[in-house]
């Protein structure tokens, strides 16, 4: 397989690796409740991206369809990593059983193997050649029924989806509040990309810029996971349970850090919502040494149990 480098396809590298950056992250912190859905995600993105990198470097029509194939095993596994990830959000875990979530990807299964298997039938697509016309050789083509079927089958996993998550995140608190927000931005700025794609808009014709946005996704689930704590605490749970309480609640973090204080608590220790970041457990109760000097003994004898200490 004959392939050259190419400066185009560096934005696309930079982005497959910003993704896999982000499912590295979510992979460190597996058996956390959502990480399987984020790294799945980041990963299917990654694939996407990398794959459309390695087309641009082909330079043999028979090159250029191969990774484009490769692509959809990303473009197909996006759509339900995402909606799993979003349900997970919402707190809505039994709407979506591990069962569906495997019919789903099974479904999408089909339509990569409708790719790699398009020169027997042309249901993806037909009409397929190289164009030279241009800045760069790309492969033009015309779609087939069984594309715009995938892409309408993708586009409804997307919208559920966004509505799980926005129906969610105006009701949480802040800084939780900021995950929901993240993971709107993170996937509605592709999706812009690609619906300027589909319907032949692009500034290069035939050229998806699509992969190139992953770039932004990967940061914003960086941030989500290191900066609001996506994957350390269900905020459905927390905005349900303990945001009312009269007592004061605070939770930490697998990394020794208070990752929520409900308003209660907050108002004991004349903290505000945005004072919290990087706020470790002495810090919270420094009116209290004693109390925090046995909240850190027992820490480092209990792991991420739940501690109750009477502050009386």
């Amino acid at each position: 397989m004959q392939m050259e480098y190419t400066p185009f396809a560096v934005p696309y590298v930079i982005s497959g690796v910003i993704t896999l950056m982000a499912a590295d992250l979510a992979w460190a912190r597996r058996g956390r409740p959502g990480s399987t859905a984020i790294g799945l995600f980041m990963v299917a993105l990654s694939v996407w991206s990398l794959g459309s990198a390695a087309e641009h470097c082909s330079v043999t029509l028979q090159g250029k369809l191969f990774w484009g194939n490769v692509q959809y095993i990303g473009i197909t596994t996006a759509p339900v990593a995402w909606l799993a990830m979003a349900i997970g959000f919402s707190g809505r875990q039994d709407v979506l059983t591990k069962r569906k979530v495997t019919l789903l990807l099974a479904m999408s299964a089909v339509f990569a193997i409708l790719s790699f298997t398009n020169p027997y039938h042309s249901w993806m697509s037909y009409g397929v050649h190289l164009d030279v016309s241009g800045p760069l050789p790309v492969v033009a083509k015309e779609y087939g029924w069984a594309f715009r079927v995938m892409v309408f089958y993708n586009y409804f996993l997307i919208l559920l989806g966004l509505l799980a998550i926005t129906r969610t995140v105006f009701g949480l608190p802040n800084p939780y509040r900021g995950q929901g927000l993240l993971a709107l931005v993170g996937v509605s700025v592709p999706c812009v990309y690609n619906i300027v794609y589909l319907i032949g808009q692009s500034p290069l014709p035939n050229v998806d810029f699509t992969p190139v946005s992953f770039a932004l996704s990967g940061i914003v689930t960086i941030i989500a996971i290191l900066r609001y704590y996506l994957l350390d605490i269900r905020p459905i749970a927390l905005s349900a349970v303990v945001e009312g309480m009269d007592s004061g609640v605070a939770v930490v973090g697998a990394e020794g850090l208070v990752v929520y204080a409900n308003p209660a608590a907050r108002r004991m220790v004349r903290l505000r919502t945005r004072d919290l970041a990087n706020v470790g457990p002495a810090q919270l109760l420094q009116c209290w040494p004693e109390a925090a000097a046995a909240l850190k003994d027992m820490m480092s004898h209990t792991g991420d149990r739940a501690i109750e200490r009477s502050l009386m």
